[in-house]
């Protein structure tokens, strides 16, 4: 039968495993976060282009109505340039249709730093479609190893587990699910080394014995100041 001492030595082998399988779940988040966000950022690319291609769109549109109404007055003075006395109102189409022409002049550098507009976003949207295809292959590829971290651990961790008495287990096992990862503490001088709190010298003469657990009373951890 193992003794006490050599039951927390057990125990810390298996926040060792925990640890590990820690670091590897997080390091899986972070790739996923860095996928996500990518995948994120194309599809805002994508509607701020969608909102760029309408704005193109609607100055399209009123460059077609801008030429409609040109037509219209050209016509318009034909019809009356030959009727007597309509010399007024041929020189007011006149003014309106170069009023109009100053106006299409402007419209057209608007539809061309559009039309580059919507086509920067295009070329924006590729680019950051490679980088979102890199990271989300680069996030599967993490996943991949890191799991296969976490099962082997996994595998450890039962094997482990299998040496600890049943009620020692129990007791562990509760710290980890308070504090994952860190459920056993060293004890730093006078103070737990995980949460700093103070402790005094009759928990720490009885740590150091190994021979039940003892509980830092700041944040519940198992003392071990014995521990290598």
């Amino acid at each position: 039968m193992s003794t006490f001492a050599e039951v927390l030595d057990l125990l810390w082998q298996l926040q060792a495993l925990d640890v590990a399988s820690i670091a590897a779940r997080e390091k899986i988040a972070r790739e996923e976060t860095r996928a996500n966000h990518s995948e994120r950022a194309v599809e805002a690319l994508m509607v701020k282009r969608a909102e760029a291609d309408a704005g193109y769109k609607r100055l399209e549109v009123k460059h077609r109505e801008l030429e409609a109404e040109l037509k219209r007055l050209d016509g318009r003075i034909r019809q009356i340039e030959s009727v007597p006395g309509s010399e007024e109102a041929v020189a007011k189409h006149r003014e309106s249709i170069d009023k109009l022409e100053m106006d299409g002049i402007a419209l057209l550098g608007e539809i061309d730093a559009s039309k580059a507009g919507v086509a920067q976003l295009a070329s924006d949207i590729e680019a950051q479609r490679r980088i979102a295809d890199m990271e989300r292959a680069g996030a599967k590829a993490t996943r991949a190893e890191q799991q296969a971290i976490i099962d082997a651990n996994r595998l450890a961790r039962d094997q482990l587990s299998a040496r600890v008495p049943e009620d020692a287990l129990k007791v562990y096992e509760s710290a980890a699910q308070r504090h994952p990862g860190s459920a056993l503490a060293r004890v730093s001088t006078d103070f737990c080394a995980v949460c700093s709190g103070e402790l005094n010298m009759h928990l720490i003469m009885r740590a150091k014995a190994r021979t039940e657990f003892v509980r830092c009373p700041h944040c519940a951890r198992i003392l071990d100041p014995a521990a290598a």
